[in-house]
């Protein structure tokens, strides 16, 4: 009451409520055409206004459905622009770097060496050929070999060019961390790092790792029991049993001391042992999820893992208690000073856009992050990551206006961020009816007749002339990313 305002200014009571800055989801992967027609509106409804895409670079031949750099940069400036309601998107990640067997599999025969690099050289060109597509990230992934990694990250730190994503398999946590590895991605890393068996699980895959897809074929049929293709469960078993306190304490100082980043994703994790359970069936948050998503992705999961736990014994328990050990780890590389960044990996399977960023903070309460340590790596850390702390991630004079308003206390209680009662966004406010009408317009457009004709439109319209013509910067070349 104290400000004289033109009438022209909107004003809005929010007496008794709670206001916070907007969310940032730091794993997201909104390449896909039509994502921005419900997965990134729904993320907006649900306060999330920033997110990071880790596979914003898929390139023309394995790409019908997903886009390349350009057309993210086209998206980018369209959300910016007020002309798509979505959160700002203010990283966006190369296609992820695999191995050249993993690299071969998904490609063609004429793509260059590089894409599924095998030696350092190869790395090196590799993260010159990014450099040139104007990417802001490179997102590495399992099956990179060990020379390969190190040689893309000395060539990337040349060009001031960051390396976010999986730790490969063949590389040791700390080694990647003092190569310079920007952020580390899902709570799988963290457990084996600190296991005594991490150093030969890294030797066997080490041999493995650097072969081509022929190769791979060949040393599988002549040693079937050293294929690295290893039972999962039973290799988290095996982590869980050999932690080594002191190891991971050393770890985990060390990291503590580095401008890197855990975004530990618990969901994925937990993902594993639920979707066998299918409760997407009921769980009313599938209205936000399309037809193509849940029948190509989400069913076939299931019906893999109610296999696997029918045959394996310990199968189910063993993915129970390896989420239960990242949890802790989380705690304890939190209470060490490691910064921890909430994301969803809105994509993967059981991830609800928006809905379960809620959840993933859930989760680092379980693993034992105060509230306002929580709201902190969801807003300013998320900010500082990105080198955007002087203009956003935080309320204060002079900052982008980028708000959520809440009904109740999160500070008292994390699960109050869903009780989202308004959200300003790009200079609008979006009330409690206004976002539900978000939520329903974004639900219209999941099955049925609307999602049809809404994605074969996309499709005939930009994947299809790309498919035909190309599209004027990815050199023929062609990558599929896939969880």
């Amino acid at each position: 009451g104290s400000v004289a305002l033109p009438d022209s200014v909107p004003q809005i009571d929010m007496r008794g409520r709670y206001l916070a800055p907007g969310f940032w989801d730091m794993h997201v992967h909104l390449a896909y055409i039509g994502s921005e027609h419900v997965t990134a509106p729904v993320m907006v409804a649900n306060g999330v206004l920033y997110a990071r895409d880790l596979s914003s670079d898929c390139v023309k031949s394995e790409c019908a459905a997903k886009r390349n750099i350009k057309e993210m940069r086209a998206l980018q400036a369209s959300i910016d622009g007020d002309e798509i309601l979505a959160p700002h998107l203010v990283g966006l990640a190369s296609f992820a770097v695999d191995g050249p067997r993993v690299a071969g599999e998904r490609g063609r025969p004429q793509e260059p060496s590089y894409l599924g690099p095998a030696t350092a050289p190869e790395g090196m060109k590799l993260a010159a050929y990014f450099d040139e597509r104007d990417v802001d990230f490179i997102k590495v992934y399992n099956t990179l070999p060990r020379n390969a990694f190190f040689g893309l990250m000395a060539e990337a730190r040349r060009r001031n060019l960051e390396v976010v994503g999986h730790l490969p398999k063949s590389v040791s946590l700390s080694g990647a961390l003092e190569a310079g590895l920007r952020s580390v991605e899902h709570a799988r890393e963290l457990p084996l790092a600190c296991s005594t068996i991490a150093e030969g699980y890294r030797e066997e895959y080490s041999q493995w790792s650097p072969l081509s897809a022929e190769e791979y074929v060949a040393k599988k049929e002549a040693s079937p029991n050293g294929d690295d293709a290893i039972n999962l469960p039973k290799r988290y078993r095996e982590i869980i049993n050999t932690q080594d306190a002191d190891l991971c304490d050393n770890i985990i100082t060390s990291w503590a001391a580095m401008e890197s980043y855990y975004v530990p994703t618990h969901l994925t994790r937990e993902a594993e042992f639920l979707i066998a359970d299918r409760p997407y069936e009921t769980d009313p948050r599938r209205a936000y999820v399309n037809d193509l998503v849940l029948n190509i992705s989400w069913e076939p999961s299931a019906k893999s893992y109610e296999t696997f736990f029918a045959e394996n014994e310990d199968g189910r328990a063993s993915y129970v208690d390896f989420h239960e050990l990242g949890l802790d780890l989380t705690g304890r590389a939190h209470a060490a000073g490691v910064k921890i960044l909430v994301g969803t990996d809105v994509g993967d399977i059981l991830i609800y856009p928006g809905f379960s960023f809620h959840d993933e903070m859930d989760r680092l309460s379980q693993a034992g992050l105060s509230n306002a340590d929580i709201l902190r790596a969801a807003t300013l850390t998320a900010a500082e990551f990105e080198g955007l702390s002087a203009t956003h991630g935080s309320i204060a004079t002079g900052k982008q206006a980028s708000f959520v308003f809440l009904a109740d206390n999160p500070l008292a209680d994390i699960a109050h961020t869903q009780s989202i009662v308004g959200v300003f966004h790009q200079g609008h406010y979006y009330d409690r009816d206004a976002l539900d009408e978000v939520l329903a317009t974004a639900s219209s457009k999941t099955s049925g007749l609307s999602f049809y004709a809404t994605m074969g439109w996309d499709l005939a319209t930009r994947a299809l002339p790309r498919q035909l013509w190309g599209d004027g910067g990815a050199d023929g070349i062609g990558h599929h990313h896939v969880h």
